[in-house]
């Protein structure tokens, strides 16, 4: 590993030790296994059958996304998928994105920084998606006036980077140069990193071409987080929790929120952490939500990491290759070429 590498990589597990203490503190070890013993393992099953549902429906958006470029089989999109959430589980820097972008290149001989580009678009979609189904229920249900204020102001952020993004669609040579110059006499070497960053958002917002293609990938994005949240829900009735309907979208956006923060691989730590907090607004004991929060957690980390691994294997993907990707994520680059970084 290079040394920035490293430093992210024990900057999140400082993290991660962090907040898993958090979720730790003051849970009886006696509470904790007889709540992990009372669990209904047969949920485990509907939720593996949801799981894959989101990915397969994770592979079909992306397939949408990248048919103005080349028509791709879902099957390879949905390996390709799988493999990127592995890397995410098992290394440091979260490089599973750029894998992605790199092993569908090397696959189907596209511009890698192209094949990025519509990942960054599709977690933008992920992002403004999951609020969607949030604004509503924070406005019509009673909670906190913190969480409110979290919800308003992320929606305003997702809505203020896509306006962004479309203005740069029109004015992109420009924008970038505006902003490479305004940003240059502090670091030239982020001025261009950003300037880099800039040119792939335009060349991922060239992928919408149809409203028909827009309106299937804006459906799928909708079925990604009702399938996460109905997992979640699979996961409150296996533990005999008796909860809103809208529960799940709550703890599902508090979750995705937390997750975002810095970690160990597999965001230990946070996910148990963030899941805690969510329950709790809702009266949950914290023993019996670390219980759910490990429970949940193991049933989406380990299927994906045994099926990332088989589908490397049948690549013929190594690891010395992820290497080369962890080392171009540190330096900023993206690259610009087809197949191989």
């Amino acid at each position: 590993m290079t040394r920035g590498v490293k430093l992210k990589f024990f900057l999140g597990i400082i993290s991660s030790a962090f907040f898993l203490a958090l979720a730790l503190r003051n849970v009886s070890v006696a509470e904790l296994i007889d709540s992990l013993a009372q669990v209904n393992y047969f949920f485990i099953i509907p939720s593996l059958i949801l799981t894959f549902f989101v990915y397969c429906c994770r592979a079909i958006r992306w397939r949408y996304m990248l048919m103005p470029i080349k028509r791709v089989k879902r099957s390879q999109l949905f390996e390709i998928t799988i493999i990127g959430f592995m890397i995410n589980n098992i290394l440091p820097v979260r490089i599973g994105e750029l894998v992605r972008a790199y092993v569908l290149g090397k696959r189907e001989s596209l511009s890698k920084s192209l094949a990025f580009a519509t990942i960054i678009i599709e977690r933008l979609l992920d992002g403004l998606t999951l609020l969607s189904f949030l604004i509503p229920i924070l406005l019509l249900f009673s909670f906190p006036r913190w969480l409110k204020q979290t919800g308003i102001v992320f929606l305003i952020l997702y809505l203020g980077v896509i306006g962004f993004l479309f203005l740069l669609n029109f004015f992109s040579q420009k924008l970038i140069q505006i902003f490479e110059k305004l940003v240059s006499p502090f670091s030239p070497w982020f001025a261009q990193r950003l300037g880099r960053m800039l040119m792939s958002f335009c060349e991922g917002l060239k992928i919408f071409k149809t409203k028909k293609q827009i309106f299937w990938i804006c459906c799928f994005s909708c079925f990604i987080w009702v399938g996460s949240s109905l997992i979640l829900m699979v996961f409150l009735y296996a533990f005999h929790i008796n909860l809103p309907f809208y529960a799940p979208f709550l703890l599902l956006f508090i979750i995705a929120t937390g997750v975002a923060i810095p970690s160990s691989p597999g965001f230990i730590g946070t996910l148990q952490f963030f899941c805690v907090t969510g329950l709790a607004l809702f009266g949950v004991p914290k023993s019996e939500s670390l219980a759910y929060s490990i429970v949940y957690h193991a049933s989406q980390y380990i299927p994906v990491t045994l099926l990332g691994f088989f589908f490397m294997w049948k690549e013929q993907l190594h690891f010395k290759e992820i290497a080369v990707t962890q080392e171009e994520e540190v330096n900023g680059k993206t690259g610009n070429g087809k197949g191989k970084a």
